[in-house]
Formats: C-alpha cells, sequence, structure tokens
C-alpha cells in the first residue's frame, strides 16, 4: 500500500514538473556572451541565470553580442533582449554558479541599445 502511494505521488510531481517546464515565460533584460558565459540577466534584477538552447536560436544574441565587444574594445558586453524562456536544469560546470537556468524558447527580439528604465543590477 505505502508503494502504491509513494509511485502515485512520484508520478504526480513529476507529471506537475514536467508541465511547468512546458510553459514558456516572457523574460526581458540583459543577455551576455562571452568565453565561459552565456547569461540572461532581468531588467532591474540583481538575479543572473544561465541561458542553455539550440545553436540556431542563440547565434543571432551571440552574433550582435559579438559586435558589441568589438566596438566597445571591451568583453563581455550586454545587449538588450526579449525572451520566451522555460526552468532549465543545470549542465555543465558554469551553469551551477547562477541563481537558476533558463532554456531558450524563442527570440522575441533584440538589440544593442539597452532601453531606459532597464537597467542593470550590480551583481553581488
Amino acid at each position: 500500500m505505502m508503494k502504491r502511494i509513494l509511485a502515485a505521488v512520484t508520478l504526480a510531481l513529476s507529471a506537475s514538473c514536467s508541465y511547468a517546464a512546458e510553459e514558456p515565460i516572457t523574460v526581458q533584460g540583459m543577455y551576455v556572451w562571452g568565453e565561459g558565459v552565456e547569461t540572461f540577466q532581468p531588467c532591474n534584477d540583481p538575479s543572473v541565470f544561465w541561458l542553455n538552447g539550440d545553436e540556431a536560436s542563440l547565434q543571432p544574441l551571440r552574433q550582435l553580442a559579438a559586435e558589441v565587444m568589438k566596438k566597445k574594445h571591451q568583453p563581455y558586453q550586454p545587449i538588450y533582449v526579449v525572451l520566451q524562456v522555460t526552468e532549465d536544469v543545470p549542465q555543465g560546470e558554469f551553469a551551477e554558479d547562477y541563481d537558476g537556468v533558463y532554456r531558450l524558447s524563442k527570440v522575441e527580439s533584440f538589440s544593442a541599445e539597452i532601453p531606459k528604465g532597464c537597467e542593470r543590477q550590480q551583481v553581488y
């Protein structure tokens, strides 16, 4: 009897977790890319999330970030993004050092210009 209850609870929890992971949320903030870094920081929030995604979706963001770095002659320059993401699990040594992990579902928009009202908060 106890095994059946445990199995039912486990099944219910895994079903609710997988359903939650399938519903993307829209976020806006700064994307930063560089050696060992692929992150998203929401506007006006000190939290920083590792960003996973497929190469085709990430490539335009990486390209613009590289152009901004080249223009400013400094690495790790933020670009503004509006993304649809889901929560994801850390994979690799770098991802575990962040506030969480997002999986990119869709790029809504991106720009080299960070709009007023979207400030990059200091990370301590």
